[in-house]
């Protein structure tokens, strides 16, 4: 009882405002016998609750295509993050060495990298699967494996399925802690085509699901969307929008009588509103073929109904919105577009911050998962995405090479102090052990051991001094 007074006293104050009474708005409503309550309540005021369910959620794909294309700031930052992600190079090393592969291999597994199916090229397609993987927490991959070879050994194309386009059936009744793998849990899956059919995957098993680190779906197995927690302020952004809309093409006032005699206002009747209304309706902004001037020999004031845009302080709530999706879909809010703009070295701090706390983890992630797609400990071949080529990480690299030529030094005193072997130096560097006999050796019993050997390495040692002492000198 409650809620339909509240309901009532929402109603009239709407109608105050509208000028519209509730048979105006009525559609079939008293007159066709409708018992007034909650749930038939939009029936009777159909522009009232039309004004106020403008909220969406963001929970399934429906909803999350449509958050991207009325959020532009959420189309923006996934459409940046799947840049700098193909800044990246993807590369199929060997397993056992982490060099790159050669000849029929490379052919093999690296051309799979770089032209995954006859439609895309390589950075298109890990633009693609970065982009499924944020905006919907998974991307679904086809991976077409031809009939007579072992299962994994060749691959000769790769297909990304839409989500919003796939469909999962799940098995009922199963518990996934006693399976053994995530299609003992699937029962079909189903993909609709850009002509409507619906074409069921014939072994679920073909599909390898690249997935986010976000908690799971509602009655899912797969990852949620990060832009699932962050309705609120897409919502807010949305409206702000709209709203602005709303106040340049049709500005919310009336005109008021201002015609008087000596006594009081002269008041209009109810026919006489009606023709106004019917006369203004030529005049607006909203469509072309409207008077955008009117004239008239009535005397009429506008009132103003809205509070001015400064006021409502839009741009500022859209900016603490910004601020909370960039914060929730991994972004430094230094590099989205705003109004007073950001120094150079606040851009350039942020590239940076943008690479090394999301972008190369994430990489990471999708790097495993992609040795796991392809198979790679059944070939013998890990999957790497290296970014020591970006412009902004280059400072990064100067400073690991002082710092390795720092431990070069310090390990070079060692071994000439025989507290240190070889094999020792080797590692503290960073390079592998070698096999040779002087491996386990001091300086000195290499020395008189292996004096060849020591005479090479010492020569190299001191033309790499004398190098170094020529650049320093001539900087």
């Amino acid at each position: 009882m409650k809620s339909l007074n509240k309901l009532h006293r929402l109603a009239d104050a709407w109608d105050a405002l509208t000028g519209k009474s509730v048979v105006s708005m009525n559609v079939g409503g008293p007159q066709s016998g409708y018992q007034f309550t909650d749930a038939t309540a939009p029936n009777f005021y159909p522009e009232f609750y039309s004004s106020m369910v403008s909220f969406f959620g963001v929970e399934n794909n429906n909803e999350i295509i449509k958050a991207i294309k009325e959020c532009p700031q959420v189309a923006s930052i996934l459409a940046n993050k799947c840049s700098a992600h193909t800044n990246g190079k993807l590369q199929a090393l060997n397993i056992r060495n982490d060099n790159p592969l050669k000849g029929q291999k490379s052919l093999q597994w690296q051309g799979l990298i770089d032209r995954p199916n006859f439609m895309q090229n390589g950075e298109a397609f890990e633009a693609q699967r970065k982009f499924y993987v944020m905006a919907y927490g998974y991307a679904p991959e086809l991976r077409i494996m031809p009939a007579g070879y072992e299962r994994g050994t060749v691959i000769t194309a790769r297909w990304l399925l839409d989500p919003a386009r796939t469909e999962i059936k799940w098995k009922q009744n199963v518990l996934p802690y006693f399976e053994s793998d995530i299609y003992d849990l699937i029962e079909w899956i189903k993909v609709t085509q850009i002509d409507g059919r619906i074409l069921e995957i014939k072994n679920p098993r073909d599909v390898y699901f690249h997935t986010d680190t976000t908690p799971f779906r509602y009655k899912s197995y797969l990852p949620q969307s990060r832009i699932s927690a962050l309705k609120y302020p897409i919502n807010n952004i949305v409206k702000g929008y709209k709203t602005e809309a709303r106040v340049i093409s049709k500005p919310l006032g009336f005109l008021s009588n201002q015609a008087k005699d000596n006594i009081s206002t002269l008041p209009i009747d109810k026919l006489e509103k009606q023709e106004l209304q019917k006369a203004f309706k030529e005049y607006g902004t909203e469509y072309e073929d409207q008077n955008d001037v009117i004239i008239s020999n009535a005397t009429m004031q506008w009132q103003h109904m809205m509070y001015p845009i400064a006021q409502l302080q839009m741009i500022e709530l859209r900016s603490a919105n910004t601020a909370i999706i960039c914060d929730g879909l991994g972004y430094p809010f230094d590099l989205m577009g705003k109004d007073k703009g950001s120094t150079f070295n606040n851009g350039d701090s942020a590239d940076k911050r943008l690479y090394q706390n999301f972008i190369i983890p994430e990489a990471c992630n999708l790097d495993r998962q992609t040795s796991e797609c392809l198979f790679g400990e059944l070939n013998k071949v890990n999957y790497v995405t290296t970014f020591d080529h970006v412009p902004v990480l280059q400072e990064n690299q100067k400073e690991k090479a002082d710092v390795r030529q720092t431990n070069v030094n310090a390990s070079k005193i060692e071994f000439d102090a025989n507290m240190a072997t070889y094999n020792q130096v080797l590692v503290s560097n960073g390079r592998d052990e070698t096999t040779e006999p002087w491996g386990e050796l001091y300086a000195f019993q290499i020395r008189v051991q292996y004096p060849d050997f020591y005479k090479s390495i010492t020569d190299n040692q001191a033309t790499n001094e004398t190098t170094t002492q020529t650049n320093t000198s001539g900087n």
